[in-house]
């Protein structure tokens, strides 16, 4: 990833201040970039520069390069900067779908396990 694309980046994040889905970064650097608020602007052409943008994030996030910001959340994947993710706001733990409460003496049938499943099943 260029230094270039990482500063553009780090800026969005310090503006809006808040985890950013990595598909709204190209957009909301154009929207900044517009009234001024950031200096510099990513300089893809093409039909579809917010893929391209996005599409790098992931990369560098996947291939563990050092970057000023992280993984906020999995899914849908949002980014932070590292020094924001110290907040207690964005260190919330994964939401877990709720699963079936199975006693621990007795025998787990997949029916129990999957309850959802065997609602739409029958």
């Amino acid at each position: 990833m260029k230094p270039q694309d990482i500063e553009i980046i780090q800026s969005v994040l310090e503006a809006i201040k808040e985890p950013i889905k990595v598909t709204l970064v190209y957009d909301k650097a154009k929207e900044l970039f517009e009234k001024g608020e950031i200096t510099n602007m990513f300089d893809y052409g093409g039909n579809t520069p917010h893929q391209s943008v996005s599409s790098l994030i992931y990369t560098a996030l996947n291939k563990g390069e050092e970057l000023p910001f992280l993984k906020a959340q999995e899914k849908p994947v949002l980014i932070a900067l590292k020094d924001a993710a110290k907040e207690p706001v964005l260190n919330m733990e994964k939401i877990s779908v709720p699963s079936a409460k199975i006693a621990h003496n007795k025998i787990a049938h997949e029916r129990d396990l999957h309850p959802f499943l065997t609602y739409m099943a029958t």
